[in-house]
């Protein structure tokens, strides 16, 4: 017997959705000490979002983030080395 619920049986959801650009503007956030992003294989959407707020002024001091077999790491290697270079970031794994 599984715990899990079957494919076969599951439904169409919709949820409400926010970019982070809305989500820092909304509470007008505009320096973060940690930000830890867990997204399970959508980190490069997030990023690249937080590379523009990042260009337009937000100030970040230390970026986490979690990827896994979902996640498309050709992109998020090329998104991690222009955080760093453009930031002055460094990387650790």
């Amino acid at each position: 017997m599984s715990i899990l619920p079957s494919l076969s049986k599951s439904k169409k959801v919709t949820v409400n959705t926010l970019s982070l650009k809305s989500l820092f503007q909304n509470y007008d956030v505009t320096e973060i000490e940690r930000l830890k992003i867990d997204v399970e294989g959508f980190e490069n959407v997030i990023l690249k979002q937080l590379i523009t707020l990042m260009n337009e002024g937000l100030k970040l001091d230390t970026l986490i983030f979690e990827y896994n077999e979902m996640s498309n790491l050709t992109e998020l290697d090329t998104i991690s080395k222009t955080i760093c270079e453009t930031f002055g970031y460094t990387q650790r794994y």
